[in-house]
């Protein structure tokens, strides 16, 4: 990765957000300029361009030549003019602060180094047993057979269910799945402790492992610990979306709200994926309701035939797919 010659430009009139953008992004330096005084080199030779969205007008109106990593970033949620605002610029995306701060300073920080941020998503269990090792799993063989450089990160200080599973994948991997050269998959790397140990990465191990990960994949998934503590807030500090898996039962949907009562403290954008477990639980989009966050998608539990035994079937990689395809853009 080379550093870029000018990482960050500034377009704003507003003097609140230029002060605050600049101590969001230090150490990393920010020209900082308006619509009337920025030069065509300026806005070409940025690796990043932040526009404030009292200034995305103005902006347009000067019609700047299109191009990549253009950022409008507003004060605003209940703003929807904003989206206007960012359209008329072809803005990649929008960005509210404080909202997004977590996700806008890895965005910055990146772009002193002159490249993009690896998509990162933290996988919890609402409540022991959700099945959130098994999705953070599937999201990773998603990403996988998208053919992407992806890596599954274990934060889990609790069993080894990932190592586990691990062995199961590995075992019942078809060797014809991929049938050449060009449709062969990326390996998953996979950042566990060794089988037999039980626990996964030490807490302190935990940034260092993930900032390793991320100089080199296009995406990591962690299967994220859902007990309170400062490593595991700093985990989701460094995560682009973090995942709740929740039982629609009164226990798992309990249990949920306490997990999401400390992660939404540290997590700059958090979802649910509902796992069915009975007919009389209510609707996913009540679940999301109540614990007042956004659904991504619902996992079906059906019932095997066999002594009575749970088995998830179908959806799983289904919803693991949809995640890589339409979430991140990596399908």
């Amino acid at each position: 990765m080379t550093p870029a010659a000018l990482p960050v430009l500034l377009v704003t009139e507003d003097h609140d957000l230029r002060d605050h953008i600049t101590w969001l992004a230090d150490p990393v330096p920010v020209l900082a300029t308006t619509p009337q005084s920025l030069t065509d080199q300026q806005w070409h030779d940025a690796y990043l361009v932040l526009v404030g969205d009292r200034s995305a007008t103005a902006l347009a109106e000067q019609h700047p030549a299109h191009r990549d990593r253009v950022i409008v970033v507003g004060h605003d949620p209940d703003d929807a003019q904003v989206w206007e605002r960012s359209d008329s610029l072809d803005a990649s995306t929008v960005m509210v602060l404080p909202y997004d701060q977590a996700t806008l300073r890895r965005r910055v920080l990146y772009a002193e180094r002159g490249s993009d941020p690896t998509c990162t998503v933290a996988v919890l269990s609402g409540c022991g047993g959700a099945g959130g090792t098994l999705f953070a799993t599937a999201v990773a063989m998603a990403a996988r057979r998208a053919h992407h450089r992806v890596a599954l990160m274990d934060a889990d200080p609790v069993g080894r269910a990932l190592q586990l599973l691990l062995e199961e994948v590995a075992t019942h991997q078809a060797p014809d799945a991929f049938d050449g050269p060009g449709d062969e998959a990326a390996p998953l790397v996979c950042a566990t402790r060794p089988v037999g140990v039980c626990g996964g990465i030490d807490p302190e191990d935990y940034l260092p492992v993930l900032h390793f990960l991320q100089a080199d994949q296009d995406i990591v998934v962690v299967d994220a610990p859902r007990g309170p503590s400062d490593a595991a807030a700093a985990l989701l500090e460094h995560s682009d979306l973090t995942l709740i898996v929740v039982p629609d039962t009164q226990r798992g949907i309990a249990s949920a709200a306490r997990v999401l009562d400390w992660v939404t403290g540290f997590a700059s954008r958090t979802a649910i994926v509902v796992r069915r477990c009975t007919d009389e639980a209510p609707p996913p989009d009540k679940v999301a309701n109540v614990l007042h966050t956004s659904l991504l998608g619902c996992i079906d539990t059906e019932r095997a035939d066999c002594d009575g035994e749970i088995v998830v079937r179908g959806s799983v990689a289904d919803l693991a797919d949809a995640l890589v395809d339409d979430q991140f853009g990596l399908g």
